[in-house]
């Protein structure tokens, strides 16, 4: 009995162990069946296999581009820390300003943004950079907005930061109004000044503003954008005064030079002889130039670095040159009373002076090439007027006679008469003035009738009526 279920456990263990084998075996094929094949040369004429596609091949998941942002105004970071040393000599400014900024500010990289520039567009400070010496609080930045005519609307982008002291990465306030921006509209964006008690020597306190239009639908930038910095460096400086000179040229004319000895720009405006002549922004250390003709009296306003303005003035010399056309100089009655006008047949605007009745009004001004302009009026048409002007080389004089340009007032007589071998009244009016002008009637309160003219010294048969009492209103 023994015996027999030794056999039989024996009988077990070998099929269990053939079975291992065999299993064995397989793996091993198997294993060797999914090497992958090295790719060789096919033989001329050798069938290639063709991969035929899933029956129900899995399509890849559509990727939807994410909605797009409204873009935002992101000044450039600002660079290191580099004081310098502050320049010296006459006219020298300590502008230790600390950490560099970009007064320019670029739209936040977006590559969802399609927007397109619209030519013409701008958006700009009111102000250049200035020094600023106030404590913490707010602080406020205007911005004008300019579009083209092929451009209603448009939406604007903001962003103000601190620039210095800081204590990490740059700090933006993005900011995009609800309000809808049309031409010469403008904005006023408001930030927090950190105070000068931040102050530290060797550095400064620096808010940064950018601006930058956007198109209705906030899908990018439609402009460049601007920027507007305010700091403090130890104490505001005021920059110094522009220098203004001139010299005459061959032709006769005056070249005049506007030179900045500041270190940051600075944005003027000029008069000529008290007309507006034009304006601009003059680079750091720069200069610009202008020309005008015969004498003139030439006043540039400047901002002066501290949130105010300044003038500088000069008056040109003599420079003589080719002579020029006589002015003519008339006057006619105006509903201002008497109006005297002065025109220059020269292809160059002349400067004149002007004086009404020996000093009783004067002034100066600049007479366009080939153009009229009036020069003054006085309402005083009763008295005599005599106008002198003088340009470079000549002069003109004219008068006014008194009453010339005193209107008389109409004088209407209203007269009637019985028509022969009738009972009828003829009714007429007769205008004994020396002006023409019209006039309305009613009889006995009957209906206005229409306006009748009437000239000086006429007489016109008006209506007629029955004998008896009547009333005619003229």
């Amino acid at each position: 009995m023994k015996k027999s279920r030794s056999i039989t456990f024996r009988k077990i263990t070998r099929a269990f162990y053939l079975l291992g084998v065999v299993f064995l075996l397989a793996g091993m094929f198997l294993s060797v069946a999914n090497i992958p094949a090295q790719a060789g040369s096919i033989p001329d004429g050798a069938a290639q296999a063709t991969r035929l596609p899933p029956s129900n091949p899995v399509k890849p998941p559509s990727v939807q581009p994410p909605a797009p942002k409204p873009p935002v105004v992101e000044p450039i970071s600002p660079g290191p820390s580099d004081p310098g040393s502050a320049p010296q000599g006459p006219g020298a400014q300590n502008l230790n300003r600390g950490p560099s900024s970009m007064a320019t500010p670029a739209l936040r990289s977006n590559p969802s943004i399609m927007a397109t520039m619209a030519p013409g567009a701008s958006v700009a400070f009111t102000q250049a950079d200035y020094c600023y010496d106030g404590p913490a609080g707010e602080i406020e930045a205007t911005v004008v907005i300019n579009l083209p005519e092929n451009v209603s609307q448009a939406r604007l982008s903001t962003d103000w930061y601190i620039v210095w002291p800081r204590t990490g990465a740059i700090v933006h306030n993005y900011f995009t109004p609800d309000q809808v921006f049309e031409d010469g509209d403008t904005y006023t964006i408001t930030g927090q000044w950190p105070g000068i008690d931040q102050w530290v020597e060797g550095n400064t306190v620096e808010i940064h503003f950018g601006a930058q239009l956007i198109d209705m639908d906030l899908s990018g930038p439609i402009s460049e954008a601007d920027g507007l910095d305010v700091y403090y460096n130890g104490r505001c400086n005021a920059s110094p005064d522009l220098q203004l000179s001139s010299v005459c040229q061959d032709d006769g004319s005056t070249l005049w030079t506007l030179s900045n000895p500041a270190y940051i720009p600075v944005a003027y405006s000029y008069t000529v002889n008290g007309q507006p002549g034009g304006s601009g922004t003059i680079a750091a250390r720069g200069s610009t130039t202008f020309t005008t003709t015969g004498v003139s009296t030439v006043v540039v306003t400047f901002d002066d670095g501290v949130g105010g303005k300044r003038t500088v003035t000069a008056t040109s010399e003599d420079c003589g040159g080719s002579e020029l056309e006589p002015l003519s100089l008339d006057h006619a009655c105006t509903a201002a009373g008497i109006t005297w006008t002065v025109t220059n047949d020269n292809d160059v605007a002349v400067s004149i002076d002007w004086d009404l009745d020996d000093g009783d009004e004067t002034g100066s001004l600049s007479v366009p090439a080939n153009s009229s302009i009036s020069v003054v009026s006085s309402a005083d048409t009763d008295s005599a007027h005599t106008l002198t002007v003088t340009w470079s080389g000549g002069s003109d004089t004219d008068t006014s006679l008194a009453g010339e340009c005193t209107l008389e007032e109409a004088e209407l007589v209203v007269r009637y008469s019985c028509i022969e071998d009738t009972e009828t009244i003829q009714w007429q009016v007769s205008n004994e003035s020396t002006v023409d002008t019209t006039f309305t009637w009613s009889l006995d309160g009957g209906a206005q009738s229409a306006p009748v003219a009437i000239v000086a010294g006429e007489t016109i048969d008006v209506t007629t009526s029955s004998s008896g009492a009547h009333t005619l209103v003229v």
